[in-house]
């Protein structure tokens, strides 16, 4: 049951097209983990995925301002069999009351790590920022 649900879960996702196209390229080693509490340490990141497979590093997104947490990494693995199996296989599950939103990545380029949000963080903050503002105004209309 747990299969068929996290099968439709991955066949409607977004990256669901962009994986299968790359399912058979050996240089994809890296993985995006999004949705990540901002209280999470490195070590519980590693100690959840080192599970899977041998992990090369893990590079945490930082604020770019103040460098706090972001609340997404990318982990770079030793053989591209563990960051797929990672993709297909822990999509979806908890880590620190959170649950995981984990794509394949092209691989870690410098300056990715920082947020790209007008606040240093990610932009989904400021995006809630801006509900939160709309709502607001409708309320006060």
């Amino acid at each position: 049951m747990f299969r068929k649900y996290k099968k439709a879960l991955f066949s409607s996702d977004k990256s669901c097209w962009y994986f299968q196209q790359n399912l058979n390229n050996s240089k994809l080693t890296t993985i995006y983990i999004g949705n990540l509490s901002f209280k999470i340490r490195e070590e519980k990141v590693w100690e959840f995925f080192t599970k899977i497979g041998e992990i090369k590093r893990i590079i945490t997104g930082i604020n770019r301002i103040d460098f706090s947490p972001c609340g997404f990494c990318f982990i770079e693995f030793y053989n591209s069999r563990f960051s797929k199996f990672c993709v297909l296989n822990t999509n979806g599950l908890k880590l620190a009351s959170r649950i995981l939103r984990i794509d394949i990545d092209d691989g870690f380029k410098e300056g990715r790590q920082y947020g790209r949000g007008k606040k240093g963080g990610q932009l989904k903050e400021d995006l809630k920022q801006l509900q939160k503002l709309s709502r607001f105004i409708k309320r006060r209309g």
